[in-house]
């Protein structure tokens, strides 16, 4: 049995956890009514978790509907694996509160793209459960090769890093047909400036610059060998 989420965190990060915990970025999200909190992260992913195991639909559409509409306003950094477990209860909540399967499979797939190896717990999930089946139609297509934006590159703050879905990124390329989670992030801390949640390799272009043209030096000609001239026979005169 796999324990709940909030005492399996400081098992696996405990440092990260504190940070969590403890990381404000005031003023840094203009657009959410207020951060979204490392604290407010795990108590969500803690509460959406308890009530699948204890089959509460209330609790469960209530906790996945607050950590899908917290993500955009996250304002701390933390590894692919967390997110990996916001997505594919995104992905439950989807299916089994929603009724809509193709978006439980887009969330299943951020998912997978970053824990493929991942079994759900029967504590969770019956092994019948069409929950069960979605998630694992998607796994062979999960792994993709990214796309990028043509001729964009990624506009990078002195002193900050891109991360999506926790991962670094140096340029703009995501993998498409399924939401990720973008970040600007202090070097050095775990402090997000900016998140945003999007789809595919649809990049905000308040991140994006053009990219500098590549300019080719024309080689030039080279001279080419003159030939030496034959000498011309003479001709021979003719015979009487």
């Amino acid at each position: 049995m796999i324990p709940l989420l909030p005492t399996l965190l400081p098992t696996l990060f405990p440092s990260l956890l504190h940070g969590l915990l403890s990381i404000v970025a005031p003023n840094a999200y203009a657009d959410c009514p207020a951060p979204y909190t490392g604290a407010a992260l795990v108590k969500d992913l803690g509460s959406v978790q308890s009530a699948l195991r204890n089959l509460d639909e209330a609790a469960f559409a209530n906790s996945g509907k607050q950590l899908e509409s917290g993500l955009p306003c996250l304002d701390m950094t933390a590894p692919p694996q967390l997110f990996a477990s916001a997505y594919r209860y995104l992905g439950a909540v989807h299916y089994m509160v929603d009724k809509d399967p193709d978006a439980a499979r887009r969330w299943f797939r951020s998912s997978l793209e970053l824990d493929p190896t991942y079994q759900w717990d029967v504590q969770e999930l019956d092994l019948g459960d069409p929950v069960r089946a979605a998630f694992e139609s998607e796994r062979s297509s999960a792994p993709v090769a990214g796309e990028g934006a043509p001729g964009k590159d990624l506009d990078i703050p002195s002193g900050s890093a891109f991360l999506l879905d926790g991962r670094p990124l140096v340029e703009p390329r995501a993998s498409p047909d399924r939401p990720h989670v973008l970040q600007v992030a202090v070097v050095g801390s775990r402090r997000a400036d900016r998140t945003w949640l999007i789809d595919g390799m649809v990049f905000p272009e308040e991140v994006l610059r053009t990219a500098p043209a590549i300019i080719g030096v024309a080689e030039a000609p080279k001279k080419q060998k003159k030939t030496k001239e034959q000498p011309i026979a003479k001709a021979e005169p003719v015979a009487k």
